[in-house]
């Protein structure tokens, strides 16, 4: 390979993450929010930038990519369920440095509790009644 080559090969190891919330591994999104990743491909040589998250049932969920028209990116993943996504992020078929990105999701929409412990009760008395966060996703309660 010739030392002009090297200086265009697609390299999707040289791909750059720059920020975006999806970088934060510890933190819980809420469904409904725009969830970002900035990328940076100047380094990496002509290339396709491709992405797609799993979704918590193993659902494929589109993954917006904006160009900044600099050879960075903004990618968009919009979540609608509480669950772990999985996004794939691929330059010219190969994953970025760190890809999958895993991203943790609630949905408090889909908490609810019920009991005779909800209506009945007063200061020092007990309360039965149940919690139910079955498609809430990751979070404490």
């Amino acid at each position: 390979m010739a030392s002009s080559d090297l200086q265009t090969a697609p390299f999707a190891d040289a791909v750059r993450v720059s920020g975006g919330k999806m970088l934060l591994t510890e933190t819980v999104h809420r469904a409904g929010d725009s969830i970002d990743l900035d990328v940076d491909t100047k380094d990496a040589g002509d290339g396709q930038l491709a992405a797609v998250a799993i979704g918590p049932k193993g659902d494929a969920v589109p993954v917006e990519i904006i160009s900044n028209r600099n050879r960075t990116f903004t990618l968009k993943l919009l979540t609608s369920k509480g669950g772990r996504y999985l996004v794939n992020v691929y330059f010219n078929g190969s994953h970025i440095p760190n890809s999958p990105f895993k991203v943790r999701v609630c949905n408090p929409e889909a908490i609810w509790a019920e009991g005779p412990g909800l209506m009945d009760s007063y200061v020092d008395d007990l309360g039965d009644f149940q919690v139910f966060t079955r498609d809430a996703g990751h979070g404490t309660l």
